[in-house]
C-alpha cells in the first residue's frame, strides 16, 4: 500500500493503539506513539501527535488522558465500551454457563477480551477456570437462542425438535424427546433459572404455557406464514411473576401457601420470594408469612423439604397434606 494511503488510516491506527497497548496502568510515550506508527508505515512528528490526540478526543465516547511519571508523560485510553470489571463479570458468567459448550465459552472470551487492552485480555483469558464442569454438548445452542430472540421480536412461532437425556449403547446422549416430532410454540419470554436457560411459550396445539431448556432444543426455524394467537402478550408477559410461581421452570397448579418459619432462614425465604412478602412476628423466633402464587408441585416440596425443621406449612389444607405425602414417598425409597 502506498505511504499516502497508510496516511489516511493514521486517526484510525492511532485509536487502535490507544486500544490495544493502553489502560489505566499503562500508557505510551510520544516517541513509543511514533514508533508505533512507523510500524504502520505512518510517518508523523511529534506536535501531530498532540494534535491528532485532540482530534481523538473530539469526537466523543472515547478520553485519552496523561500522566507524568518522572521526566515522562504518559498517554492512555479510558472511557472504553466495557469496563475492566464488567469484562471479568461476562467472562465469568460465560465460563459459568451450563448452557454454553466449553469451546463456545473459550471463543466467546476471545472475543471480549477485543474490548480491552493486551495487558488487560491476559488477565481475563487465565481468570476463569473450570475445567471438569458439566456443560451442555449441544453446539448450536448459540443459534437456537438467536432464532428465539428474532421470534419474540418479529412475534413470530417458532417450530424445533425437543430432547431428552437417555442411556443409550452404553453411554449418555441426547435422544428426540418425541421422534420427528416439532413443538410449534408461541413465544414469551427467554429467561435464566437456577443455572439453566429457559425457553417460555405457548403451545398453539392446546394453549397451553409449556418451559423448554434451550440447550435441549434443535433443529430449529421461524415459521413466517403463521401468525401467533396472542401477539400482544408478548409485550405484557410477567417474566418474573412466572420464574417466582413456577420453581425451576416446573408447570404446576398455582396456590397461596401459608407457612411459618424460624428466624434463621428467614435469609433463604427472602432469597426465593425477594422483600415484598409481608411478615408476621408468631413469636419465640418464628414468622410467619404467605407465598403468593407458588406452583404447588414436587419442586417446590424438594425446596421447601431442604428447610428442614425450620419450617412448616400450614394451609391449605389439601397442599399441607399432599406435602406429607412427599415426604412419605421419600421415606420408601430407604
Amino acid at each position: 500500500m502506498p505511504r499516502s494511503e497508510n496516511q489516511k488510516l493514521k486517526l484510525f491506527r492511532l485509536l487502535e493503539i490507544f486500544w490495544i497497548y493502553t489502560d489505566e496502568n499503562h500508557g505510551l510515550t510520544t516517541p513509543e506513539i511514533i514508533s508505533k506508527l512507523e510500524s504502520y508505515e505512518i510517518l508523523v512528528e511529534r506536535k501531530t501527535v498532540y494534535a491528532d490526540i485532540n482530534e481523538l478526543n473530539k469526537l466523543g465516547g472515547f478520553k485519552i488522558k496523561k500522566k507524568k511519571k518522572g521526566v515522562n508523560t504518559y498517554y492512555y485510553l479510558t472511557n472504553k465500551i466495557l469496563s475492566i470489571s464488567q469484562l471479568k463479570i461476562l467472562v465469568d458468567a460465560s465460563q459459568a454457563f451450563k448452557f454454553i459448550p466449553e469451546d463456545t465459552s473459550e471463543k466467546l472470551i476471545k472475543k471480549l477480551s477485543l474490548f480491552s487492552s493486551k495487558y488487560e485480555s491476559d488477565g481475563l483469558k487465565h481468570q476463569v477456570r473450570l475445567r471438569g464442569r458439566i456443560k451442555t454438548n449441544n453446539h448450536v445452542v448459540l443459534e437456537v437462542i438467536d432464532t428465539l430472540n428474532e421470534a419474540i421480536t418479529k412475534k413470530k412461532i417458532v417450530r424445533f425438535k425437543y430432547y431428552k437425556w437417555v442411556y443409550e449403547d452404553n453411554k449418555i446422549q441426547l435422544k428426540e424427546r418425541h421422534e420427528n416430532f416439532l413443538y410449534s410454540i408461541s413465544p414469551r419470554a427467554l429467561v435464566y433459572n437456577d443455572e439453566n436457560y429457559y425457553f417460555i411459550g405457548i403451545d398453539e396445539t392446546i394453549n397451553k404455557e409449556k418451559f423448554f431448556r434451550v440447550d435441549k432444543m434443535k433443529d430449529i426455524e421461524l415459521v413466517e406464514n403463521e401468525r401467533m394467537s396472542s401477539p400482544g402478550k408478548t409485550d405484557t408477559y410477567d417474566i418474573v411473576g412466572c420464574v417466582n410461581s413456577n420453581f425451576d421452570m416446573y408447570a404446576a397448579k398455582k396456590e397461596n401457601v401459608k407457612i411459618e418459619f424460624k428466624k434463621d432462614v428467614l435469609g433463604v425465604i427472602i432469597d426465593r420470594f425477594g422483600t415484598d412478602i409481608r411478615m408476621m412476628d408468631k413469636g419465640d423466633g418464628w414468622y410467619g408469612t404467605t407465598l403468593m402464587n407458588v406452583g404447588v408441585s414436587n419442586t417446590f416440596f424438594g425446596w421447601f423439604f431442604i428447610i428442614g425443621m425450620s419450617a412448616k406449612i400450614i394451609s391449605p389444607l389439601h397442599v399441607k397434606e399432599k406435602y406429607k405425602e412427599y415426604l412419605l414417598e421419600q421415606l420408601k425409597n430407604y
